[in-house]
């Protein structure tokens, strides 16, 4: 399990490469979020993040090789989190892109050059390349590896790596007194191990990793899921 001394630490990491994607785009930051500053319609803010999203994207597209580990996940929004104050709608943009952006690493098809634009573009993969099945899977494996890792960091929020809805059900609806007991252990947790960038990453995640998996064909599922 992670320490939040390591957590911490990472935060404050400034070596991985999509962080320095970051700190050379200053000005480009500046200038996006001067106009997103003035935005309070949240459809509207929503708008002008897929409208102005794509240098970002594009700069991430040019990235080598690079790792996604639950540490380094950190220290990506915690700058994220910095650079762009926490606007949500950045967040949810870049929770796709960022990972689509590592899952295309080695791949050398050119049909699969454009997809991180697409994706922060139309927060989906192309369906396109839903017919290269061997480059596919080797997408969707490294996707599978980025969802264990939130998973970890989760766990440090949640002590779990997975809701227990049945459990919630158990102690609301049938009044089992053991669930409710357990209920009251994780809440424990929860407030012992609260954290705005770890929430950040789980939110974030939740709302715009989870995008990328809504054009999953079947037999991925089985094949890498399963």
């Amino acid at each position: 399990m992670l320490t939040r001394e390591q957590i911490e630490v990472a935060k404050k990491d400034t070596n991985h490469p999509v962080v320095k994607v970051f700190l050379n785009m200053q000005e480009e930051i500046k200038e996006f979020m001067w106009d997103y500053r003035k935005i309070k319609d949240n459809q509207e803010a929503q708008k002008y993040v897929t409208n102005n999203i794509n240098p970002f994207a594009k700069k991430l597209n040019q990235l080598e090789e690079f790792s996604l580990e639950p540490l380094d996940i950190v220290s990506i929004w915690s700058r994220i989190n910095q650079d762009f104050e926490g606007k949500i709608y950045v967040g949810y943009n870049l929770a796709a892109t960022i990972p689509a952006t590592y899952g295309t690493r080695g791949i050398t098809s050119q049909s699969w050059k454009e997809v991180v634009p697409f994706v922060a573009k139309n927060k989906k993969i192309p369906e396109e390349i839903l017919k290269d099945k061997q480059n596919q899977i080797y997408f969707w494996k490294r996707i599978k590896n980025v969802k264990e890792n939130v998973k970890e960091l989760d766990y440090f929020l949640f002590g779990t790596r997975e809701r227990n809805f049945e459990l919630f059900n158990k102690a609301y609806k049938e009044g089992d007194k053991e669930a409710e007991k357990k209920i009251e252990e994780m809440i424990a947790w929860e407030e012992e191990h609260k954290d705005e960038i770890l929430g950040k990453i789980h939110e974030n995640f939740g709302n715009g990793f989870s995008l990328l998996f809504l054009k999953m064909p079947d037999h991925i599922k089985k094949e890498v899921f399963s």
